[in-house]
């Protein structure tokens, strides 16, 4: 089968090319991130904080989250 319109039959993945370092300055911007003590929503409150956001950890084990926000503070000194 021959495509008429190349670009919409080519099959892309909306995280092609796309890394962390593609997020903008966050500064001055809140986020609230669920889960934020293992996984993909540790990672993400990471990547969050490294661009100068404040980031609010919503958790359930008040102890992990501490200890999540301790580590994440201690690679970039910013107010989660």
């Amino acid at each position: 089968m021959t495509c008429r319109r190349p670009r919409r039959c080519r099959r892309r993945s909306p995280a092609d090319g796309w890394t962390a370092e593609r997020i903008p300055d966050l500064n001055g911007r809140t986020f609230v991130v669920t889960g934020a003590t293992s996984g993909l929503g540790l990672v993400t409150t990471r990547a969050l904080a490294a661009r100068g956001a404040r980031v609010v950890l919503a958790v359930r084990d008040e102890e992990k989250g501490r200890r999540a926000a301790a580590g994440i503070a201690a690679a970039r000194p910013a107010p989660i």
